[in-house]
């Protein structure tokens, strides 16, 4: 009877900590897609309405300018990036002198995953429909 007992208390502790496990997974990815998608253009309308919240008649007057601005910061953050971009070739080209051709290759491959996971980040610049998105202020 006592081993049945130990065996159920281990069995729901493993049963916790798998869980717990895959909850803190699950946050964590959320808050770093959050984080990653901050400078895209959809969120920054997202969360400028959110914060605002206008009522209908505001929500048509401010259109326009969080249209103007959305944009705009999505343009600032992709420049951001290929400016990124580039300082990483340029700091490339001063290290091959020095560097074996088993070191340049690594640094080649960390620059392309870097490039590639940038390009997979999610959505970038306005929906190609035009017209009003994220209207939760109805």
């Amino acid at each position: 009877m006592k081993t049945k007992s130990i065996i159920i208390i281990i069995t729901t502790l493993l049963i916790g900590f798998v869980i717990g496990f895959l909850t803190n997974a699950q946050i964590t990815r959320n808050r770093l897609d959050t984080f990653v998608n901050q400078g895209s253009y959809n969120f920054f309308r997202h969360r400028m309405i959110q914060g605002i919240n206008p009522d209908p008649q505001q929500a048509r007057q401010i259109e326009p300018i969080l249209e103007k601005y959305a944009q705009l910061a999505d343009e600032n953050i992709m420049q951001s990036r290929q400016n990124m971009q580039q300082m990483h070739q340029q700091m490339i080209d001063e290290l091959q002198p020095y560097l074996t051709n088993e070191q340049l290759e690594w640094i080649k491959n960390a620059h392309q995953n870097f490039r590639g996971n940038m390009q997979g980040r999610g959505h970038r610049g306005p929906p190609s429909e035009r017209g009003p998105r994220h209207r939760n202020w109805n």
